[in-house]
């Protein structure tokens, strides 16, 4: 494993934050093959597409590793958890991968119990992400 911190130095870094309203938002970093996704509020039916779209984001940036930091979200729903599973094949279609981080007990459970915690590849919730190397 290696441990790139969230500030990677790249020749090119996007950020961008966005506030779908007022009780949800997302900050990406695109630093590929690296991008951050800093999500708080609840990620539910009414905000999860906006999730997807900065999975596509990440893909059209050639990021291949994913990093969502879920610190700031107290409550996912299971269209979230669908969402989370898409983005993992949709990032494994190029060869990428998936890691969330920053899991709340109580959404760490919910993952335990769906069974999909260890297909998301849970990582800590330390503002560095680890990261796979390619086999």
């Amino acid at each position: 494993m290696v441990q790139r911190s969230l500030e990677h130095k790249a020749a090119l870094t996007l950020v961008d934050s966005w506030s779908a309203d007022m009780d949800f938002e997302v900050e990406t970093r695109f630093a590929a093959p690296l991008a951050v996704l800093r999500i708080g509020g609840e990620l539910d039916l009414s905000t999860e597409h906006h999730l997807t779209w900065c999975v596509e984001q990440a893909v059209v940036q050639h990021c291949t590793v994913v990093a969502v930091d879920l610190t700031g979200v107290p409550f996912i729903d299971c269209s979230a958890i669908g969402t989370l599973v898409k983005a993992v094949h949709r990032l494994r279609e190029v060869s990428g991968e998936l890691v969330v981080t920053g899991v709340s007990p109580q959404v760490r459970r919910l993952l335990e119990l769906t069974g999909t915690g260890s297909f998301l590849g849970l990582g800590d919730g330390d503002p560095t992400v680890a990261v796979l190397q390619p086999a």
